[in-house]
């Protein structure tokens, strides 16, 4: 909080506030939800960065403290999301439909990778999914692909599987953009 308060009139100047987000910040609960609770206390508006990959008791403790959950969904269908991640998608997508039956804000991201989750019905249906949570249209962002981690691999000596991956053009993430709104 020593960090966080004195920027205190930038947030409220600009309608920002403090998200919480890096890795996975639902990996340290008692230290996402004591920063949260701090937060609130202070009058910061909060937001949750997750993929929803934790307990359903781990995400209860902090929902008091959290104005928006920003929600990342890699894939919806749960043998290319266990092929592609190595873990199954069950409890995220759990997770994802008790957070929509609270009157918390949510909003999406979907990273959008070459080769995996890049085609039109795949949007279409992580869309589709999204859409029906609620039973309106909730915000979809699509984020697209980057090499960002190549550098955080290579000084842990991991091998970096999408190292070979070029970007979507412009041109083709519209076309992705235009299958949410349709």
């Amino acid at each position: 909080m020593r960090q966080i308060l004195p920027d205190q009139p930038f947030y409220a100047a600009s309608g920002g506030g403090v998200t919480l987000s890096g890795g996975e910040p639902l990996m340290q609960p008692r230290f996402s939800k004591s920063l949260l609770q701090a937060c609130k206390s202070a009058g910061l508006h909060t937001t949750v960065q997750t993929c929803a990959e934790a307990s359903w008791a781990n995400i209860v403790a902090i929902i008091p403290f959290v104005d928006l959950f920003l929600i990342d969904l890699k894939v919806l269908d749960p043998n290319l999301h266990q092929k592609v991640t190595g873990k199954s998608n069950q409890r995220i997508l759990t997770n994802i439909r008790r957070l929509a039956q609270t009157d918390k804000a949510l909003s999406f991201r979907i990273p959008v990778v070459p080769g995996v989750n890049d085609a039109p019905e795949i949007i279409a249906a992580m869309a589709g999914f999204i859409h029906d949570l609620r039973g309106t249209r909730l915000p979809i962002e699509l984020v697209p692909f980057h090499r960002l981690a190549t550098d955080k691999y290579r000084s842990l000596d991991l091998t970096y599987q999408a190292a070979t991956l070029a970007p979507l053009s412009v041109e083709r993430m519209n076309q992705l953009k235009a299958v949410i709104i349709k």
